[in-house]
């Protein structure tokens, strides 16, 4: 077990990607996460938040065209805190624009960081 946990939080994976995605879910897992997901639509994971009790959510910003920001508001009326996740060279202009202040990992970004920055998340909220 790595020495930075996520003790059994629900952690809701969106990504479009399915190697990126199983490589989140492996890390999320391996620091101890239940991992629902992951969602590759936004009808998905709109589905998937809706259906499940969340600690908090990662969230790529584009999802084959279209952005994650629907699920994002979603959390966000929840109070689910989530950190977005982007390849896109402006995908971090966009979650500034949309979401001032939210958490953006540019990809590629290591399992360690992604876990630390959940469990920050986690400890703000």
């Amino acid at each position: 077990m790595p020495a930075q946990s996520l003790n059994g939080a629900r952690v809701l994976v969106v990504e479009d990607e399915p190697l990126i995605a199983y490589d989140i879910r492996e890390g999320l897992a391996d620091a101890g996460a239940v991992v629902v997901g992951p969602a590759a639509t936004v009808d998905k994971a709109l589905s998937l938040a809706d259906a499940n009790d969340l600690s908090a959510a990662i969230l790529d910003v584009r999802l084959d065209g279209e952005t994650v920001f629907p699920v994002a508001a979603a959390l966000s009326a929840r109070s689910v805190p989530f950190v977005f996740h982007t390849g896109d060279a402006r995908g971090r202009d966009l979650c500034a624009a949309d979401w001032p202040g939210s958490e953006v990992l540019s990809k590629p970004v290591g399992r360690a960081i992604i876990v630390a920055t959940l469990i920050k998340l986690l400890a703000e909220n």
